[in-house]
């Protein structure tokens, strides 16, 4: 029998695999983005959330390397 896997545990994993990278490059957050949106597969939450919490850490680290 095949266990279904919830969007939530998917996103869970996503998380788990790529938020560590990030803290090592921030390009990794694009991957993170694009790994969510095909989870989601609702391209205004995607661009909603994108917005709201990756847009953010993209200028932080831009600053960053500006500096």
């Amino acid at each position: 029998m095949v266990e279904k896997v919830s969007k939530g545990d998917l996103n869970r994993l996503i998380d788990e695999l790529i938020h560590p990278l990030i803290k090592r490059d921030s390009r990794f957050i694009l991957v993170d983005s694009l790994l969510h949106a095909m989870v989601e597969k609702d391209p205004p939450l995607t661009v909603r959330k994108f917005i709201k919490y990756n847009l953010p850490k993209i200028i932080e680290a831009l600053m960053r390397e500006k500096s």
